[in-house]
């Protein structure tokens, strides 16, 4: 009985196996029939063509039959070098396979064996090998080939061997993975043209399934190359800079792409997305009964394709965030920044917000240990200061797109929806979405009403609304990530002042821009209300006002943060022109801050910023004075003596201005000032001698600087913003008596002939009664006292 069974079992096994080798052969057969039909045709062809050239006596030497010793040993030696040639590739893909991509997954082998410029190649070698074999069986058949069928095998076997060379080459450069990233690229396109309105079943749900799986395959192997690449030890930045490109440009291409795919298509992978109860309108009653939940939504995720790129993209910026290379790390990330701009034209907000913070939180952490090492500092500084570059290009991009909208503009789009233009990618996504919406309603309608009811108006309403929705909801997430990304990260880079007063910089002109371009927004968004028609239904609010209040926070914020780090920039060395001018810049932005917090009466700011402006421009005083060179000419001298006081000349303006700004009607700006300048005086017994030293500087002259034309212009917009109307009133006067200002300093420093400058009021007023030293008043102080009291003494006269 087990005899039987053992050989039953036998049998069994080797039916199997028979079925299994005749699948194997099948397949083998199937594979293999494409090449040897091309090359039968085409030796049918030549031969062929031979008769012909025989019949009409056209090239008879070519359409001769050729010797048989000839054509019969060339065809056998074809026949060898095809098999060489093949033999010859295959190992070479072995080697390639054996040793770069021991550990690849099956995904990046299976590309590896089917490559096209391999797969390519092999066909044409098997077509070489079967035509050769063919014109042999000619022999057999008992008709020799023609002379032309001979030199036609002759020339393709020469192609063949010829090929090697560049296949070869290839097969050896596909040890670097990068080789392989454009066919996947291609590859992606190809499923993602498929998927949009211009490709083949686009509206049919099969087609978009299969389009969707079939891209999510190549971006699998797109990553699964990618940690090949970061894996390597022997991996190289300019390797990685070429991935991250790849990857950024599948990006770019899907963008522009993506506006062409509907909403409701399968391409979007199906996520599940959970009901409110509150805002559920039907359900909750049945759930409450049988103690169930609410079913979940199945939407599209809009994003997919872009998460799957952001994974593989975040970890290059690891690999080459720890190679410390800066030319590799500026050459990606200003990649980085023009794609940021590019989704930003288009109105991919979201999908821009995405890129930053993959490749942010991928450099920040590697930014935080640089700042520690020295050797790392330049690093540190040229990526720091691009990544926080990267909102401000997805600003400058939306600012761009959004100025050429208006009613027109979405009425040309609705008419194209009408006439059934289908979609071109080319316009935003909300009003492309939109426009869909209308249309599956339009044609609900002419279906069942067999024309268009709904007015052409109430389309170009509901699409400008649709529109001014998206455009006005999307700065406040961009302003979400600078808070997140740019103020966080700037706060924990505390081991080096540099490296977080270049994101306060950044950050400072993100939220100047955001300012700018918000107003550019709210006020293109308010030219679309006149598409409003329907003034029952509300409006969406096109006001920038909240935007424009957290910028505003937000940028007092970030000067705060660097009048914190301004006093750290000034002990540390730093040489000029071998790196940026951090602490000269941090002074100019503090002096500017002081001077816009005194206009608008800001004492709190003035607290905040000016302690760290005062020691900061003392220390720019110390560094100017103690570089002075006093071999130079003169002249040249005089300058440098100048430029060095020019630190102090600012810090005895802005005191003028709040003690002017006391004058009429701000006394706590004063206070706050004259806080700092006790504290400073009680400290430092020769302080008034320094300052006086300063104002003596200027009675020499050289014409006209760039620092005097700035206070020039800081004052006159002083003036304007303190007295306003008051000051014309008071210099035109009433008929032929001039009003005279109540504050006898105002009316010296504003509107006598003398034209005494801020700086010398304060002097005058505050630091004079405190000077002991042996040393004269400066010339414009003792001017402006003399003034002063005869000014008082005509007020009491009169």
């Amino acid at each position: 009985m087990f005899g039987i069974r053992r050989r039953a079992f036998g049998t069994l096994r080797a039916i199997s196996s028979t079925k299994e080798k005749g699948a194997i052969g099948l397949a083998l057969v199937r594979a293999s029939t494409w090449n040897v039909v091309i090359a039968l045709a085409f030796v049918a062809l030549v031969e062929g063509l031979a008769a012909l050239g025989r019949q009409y006596g056209i090239l008879s030497a070519l359409s001769d039959p050729a010797d048989r010793d000839v054509y019969h040993g060339l065809a056998l030696t074809v026949a060898g070098v095809g098999g060489a040639l093949l033999g010859l590739y295959f190992a070479a893909m072995t080697v390639v396979l054996s040793g770069a991509y021991v550990d690849a997954t099956s995904d990046v082998r299976r590309l590896l064996v089917f490559d096209r410029a391999g797969t390519m190649y092999t066909a044409l070698v098997t077509i070489m090998v079967v035509a050769s074999l063919a014109v042999v069986g000619m022999d057999l058949l008992g008709r020799g080939p023609a002379v032309v069928t001979v030199l036609a095998v002759t020339l393709v076997a020469a192609l063949a061997s010829a090929s090697l060379l560049a296949v070869g080459a290839r097969a050896f450069g596909l040890f670097d993975p990068v080789a392989l990233g454009p066919t996947i690229r291609l590859d992606l396109n190809r499923w993602v043209r498929e998927a949009s309105s211009m490709g083949l079943g686009s509206s049919d749900v099969s087609f978009q399934t299969h389009y969707q799986r079939q891209a999510n395959a190549a971006l699998g192997t797109l990553a699964s190359l990618t940690d090949v690449l970061v894996r390597r030890s022997d991996r190289d930045s300019d390797s990685l800079v070429q991935m991250g490109s790849h990857l950024l440009g599948a990006w770019l291409d899907y963008a522009g792409s993506k506006s062409s795919i509907a909403l409701e298509s399968r391409w979007f992978r199906r996520r599940y997305q959970h009901r409110e109860w509150r805002n559920e309108p039907f359900g909750v009653d049945m759930a409450l009964r049988t103690g169930t939940n609410l079913p979940p939504d199945e939407v599209g995720d809009e994003h997919w394709v872009e998460t799957e790129l952001a994974g593989p993209l975040g970890r290059v910026c690891v690999a080459l965030a720890g190679r410390r290379d800066v030319e590799t790390t500026d050459l990606l990330l200003q990649r980085v920044n023009r794609l940021l701009k590019a989704l930003g034209q288009r109105l991919q907000v979201d999908e821009a917000r995405l890129l930053w913070s993959s490749v942010a939180e991928s450099y920040w952490p590697e930014i935080e240990k640089a700042a520690a090492a020295p050797e790392d500092s330049r690093w540190a500084m040229v990526a720091t200061d691009l990544l926080a570059l990267a909102p401000i290009s997805i600003v400058v991009g939306v600012a761009q797109r959004v100025s050429s909208f208006d009613e027109a503009y979405v009425a040309e789009r609705v008419d194209a929806m009408l006439r059934g233009r289908r979609r071109t990618g080319r316009g935003p996504a909300a009003l492309d979405r939109e426009l869909d919406w209308l249309r599956e309603g339009i044609e609900f309608e002419l279906a069942v009403e067999g024309q268009r009811v709904t007015p052409r108006w109430w389309l170009i309403e509901e699409a400008s609304r649709s529109l001014v929705e998206f455009c006005c909801g999307m700065l406040p997430g961009i302003v979400d990530d600078h808070e997140s990304q740019i103020a966080a990260y700037a706060a924990a880079l505390s081991q080096s002042a540099k490296l977080q007063v270049i994101a306060s910089f950044r950050s400072l002109e993100l939220l100047a821009k955001l300012s700018v371009h918000a107003d550019t927004v709210g006020v293109e968004c308010a030219s679309l209300s006149s598409a409003r028609h329907l003034t029952s239904d509300p409006w969406p609010d096109t006001s920038v006002a909240a935007v424009q209040c957290r910028v505003s926070t937000l940028r007092g914020a970030a000067i705060r943060a660097i009048a914190k780090i301004s006093p750290k920039l000034g002990i540390e060395d730093g040489t000029v022109g071998d790196e940026p001018d951090f602490f000269g810049r941090a002074n100019a932005v503090l002096v500017d801050e002081v001077f816009r917090a005194t206009l608008r009466g800001d004492a709190g700011q003035i607290g905040a910023v000016f302690p760290s402006a005062f020691v900061s421009a003392l220390q720019a005083y110390e560094k100017l004075w103690a570089n002075l060179d006093p071999s130079e000419e003169p002249r040249l001298l005089h300058g440098q003596i100048l430029t060095a006081a020019d630190p102090l000349a600012d810090l005895l303006e802005l005191s003028g201005y709040a003690l002017l700004a006391a004058e009429v009607g701000h006394p706590q700006v004063w206070k706050e000032f004259e806080s700092v300048w006790s504290s400073y005086l009680n400290e430092n017994a020769d302080g008034v001698e320094l300052v006086f030293r300063t104002l003596r500087l200027p009675e020499l002259g050289l014409g006209f600087r760039s620092a005097d034309v700035a206070r020039t212009g800081r004052e006159m917009e002083f003036w304007r913003a303190m007295l306003g109307d008051e000051a014309d009133e008071i210099r035109n006067g009433y008929g032929r008596t001039r009003k005279r200002h109540e504050s006898p300093l105002v009316e010296l420093t504003a509107f006598s002939s003398s034209l005494f400058k801020p700086s010398a009021a304060f002097a005058s007023h505050y630091l004079a009664p405190k000077y002991s030293g042996d040393g004269d008043v400066p010339v414009k102080v003792r001017r402006f006292q003399e003034a002063l009291e005869k000014e008082l003494e005509r007020r009491e006269s009169d």
